[in-house]
């Protein structure tokens, strides 16, 4: 059976809740030009809605309604209608296509993803001595109780998840947008999971560098120990984690653009992309490539930056304030639709 709108009155206008949508509309008018005063949590039928007679029927898809009515005395009524009890549309995307500039967002992801690998070519040469050698009571616990007796196997399947994310992660945001019947937007996204990506790896590399922070297995070998390992070059790099960040920023900013597109599938690609994240940032610890701060720290510059691009800088076009007005009987009535803070 088809559910019947809810209505909830503002002063002498009412917001409706129909399904996801919301519509503002005038209380109905009785032919002495007064209006019914009606109850709240009256329901009207369905054509009501669809009535020629309704001088404002526009849907609005924004979180927070607000409806102003002019009668001839100049007062205004002022109502403010939060539908947070309204849940969203999982079927239906949050707006149209995200905010972006091929001319911006591709130069930026070049530049970014250049910079990380040229810091992360040179680092060898720009870290030989550490300048931040001692461990601390929190990384040397975590330490003895992480790391493998044989730390190589934890290395390699460390190394084949950071390969595998950008597969797994990709992919299930292209099949998600292919379920919401929107592969059109599978370059797109994939172009803005690259760009946050890219930058955070940037970031990550500039910190490798600036901080040359000696790797666990190093502090714990003799000085001459330390030139014998199979890449001294690599020994003062460990903070913060390449491969925590690196997937991290992928699980992130996959889910915050799958999320926001408003695919129904976007869970799947959280519930993948983060948990193959912060098993990767074990295994780092567990293969002693890296202190437990130097997990947290990638942890959170990828996720930080993952989401945050998107979020900043590509949020749908749609998001504005809209402002529309009707004739009712008696006066004006004016609508203005805010976008979703979230």
């Amino acid at each position: 059976m088809e559910e019947p709108p809810e209505v909830f009155y503002v002063r002498r206008s009412m917001v409706v809740r129909l399904g996801c949508h919301r519509e503002v509309l005038p209380l109905r008018a009785r032919p002495d030009g007064h209006h019914d005063q009606g109850k709240a949590g009256e329901r009207l039928p369905r054509a009501a809605l669809a009535s020629s007679s309704n001088p404002l029927r526009a849907r609005r898809r924004g979180r927070f309604e607000v409806a102003f009515v002019a009668h001839p005395a100049f007062t205004v009524a002022l109502g403010l209608a939060v539908a947070l009890r309204a849940p969203p549309c999982a079927a239906e995307p949050a707006g149209g296509d995200l905010r972006h500039d091929l001319r911006v967002d591709i130069p930026v992801t070049l530049a970014a993803a250049g910079t990380a690998i040229g810091l992360n070519l040179a680092a060898g040469s720009l870290t030989r001595a550490c300048r931040w050698c001692d461990s601390n009571a929190l990384d040397a616990s975590v330490r003895a109780a992480w790391v493998r007796a044989d730390p190589a196997p934890s290395r390699t399947v460390s190394d084949g998840f950071a390969v595998g994310a950008p597969v797994v992660t990709l992919g299930l945001a292209a099949l998600a947008a292919a379920d919401a019947d929107r592969a059109g937007d599978i370059p797109l996204n994939s172009l803005l999971v690259a760009e946050a990506t890219s930058v955070a790896m940037a970031l990550n590399a500039i910190a490798k560098v600036a901080f040359a922070r000696e790797r666990p297995y190093a502090h714990a070998l003799s000085a001459d120990a330390k030139a014998t390992t199979p890449s001294p070059a690599d020994n003062n790099v460990s903070f913060f984690s390449g491969h925590t960040t690196f997937t991290f920023a992928l699980a992130t900013s996959a889910g915050t653009i799958a999320s926001t597109r408003g695919y129904r599938a976007a869970p799947a690609v959280w519930a993948v992309g983060l948990p193959l994240a912060a098993a990767t940032g074990y295994l780092r610890i567990a293969a002693d490539r890296h202190y437990f701060t130097d997990v947290v720290g990638g942890m959170l510059v990828g996720a930080l930056v993952g989401a945050g691009i998107p979020l900043l800088f590509h949020r749908p076009m749609f998001e504005r304030a809209v402002l529309g007005s009707a004739s009712v009987p008696g006066g004006q009535i004016f609508s203005l639709t805010l976008p979703s803070p979230i």
